[in-house]
């Protein structure tokens, strides 16, 4: 029986599978993937609340039939992501219709903070799954944890400028019209906010990564 169990433990997937199973432990890769997913869902909230408040302010600059559209998109992706509640609605029109400066700095507080715990626990997942040797301290970790939620803020206020408030306020020609600038403007939105947003995706996933 001894040698039997000798042979089957020599085989490759055996030994394959035990490989994984310690290594899975060793690096807590289930505990990691946790992490990731609790601190992304707590940090939803405030996000949205940042981008309403935000949206809120753009919508005051482009007219009131803009505005109603921008708020209409706002709270049916706040309905399709907290679930068909008044509270949801309630919470985010409210916002909407009453930007406060005090909303907005809440809610940028405490998505920077969910966010960058959750951008921490993602760096060590990385730094494990490449075999790196984390040599940084818990401040280190931290501050890393920062920047990458404060850069994850900023491109997604981009990238939210650049594929969806632009459709809601109208095409090109009427956004150059908006903003007082000329037809220059408005071929070079209409072409290049597509690739400009691929790009700065690319650019911010490729930072992180590295």
């Amino acid at each position: 029986m001894a040698a039997f169990i000798g042979r089957v433990r020599s085989r490759w997937p055996v030994r394959f599978a035990e490989e994984f199973v310690s290594r899975w432990q060793e690096h807590r890769v289930g505990g990691l993937a946790a992490e990731i997913a609790f601190w992304g869902l707590l940090s939803l909230l405030p996000l949205m609340l940042v981008l309403t408040a935000g949206l809120g302010w753009l919508a005051d600059q482009t007219g009131e039939g803009t505005s109603a559209d921008i708020e209409e998109w706002v709270v049916e992706q706040a309905v399709n992501i907290f679930g068909d509640s008044s509270d949801v609605v309630d919470l985010f029109s409210g916002l909407f219709q009453s930007t406060s400066s005090d909303a907005l700095t809440v809610g940028v507080i405490a998505a920077l903070y969910t966010a960058s715990r959750g951008f921490a626990t993602a760096v060590r997942a990385i730094d494990v799954a490449y075999d790196i040797d984390q040599r940084r301290g818990w401040v280190g970790a931290r501050l890393i944890g920062l920047v990458l939620a404060f850069s994850a803020v900023l491109v997604g206020v981009v990238v939210v400028s650049l594929l969806v408030v632009g459709p809601l306020i109208g095409g090109a020609d009427e956004l150059a019209d908006e903003i007082g600038l000329g037809s220059t403007f408005a071929s070079l939105w209409r072409w290049l906010r597509w690739p400009v947003a691929l790009v700065v995706l690319v650019s911010w996933a490729a930072s992180m990564y590295h």
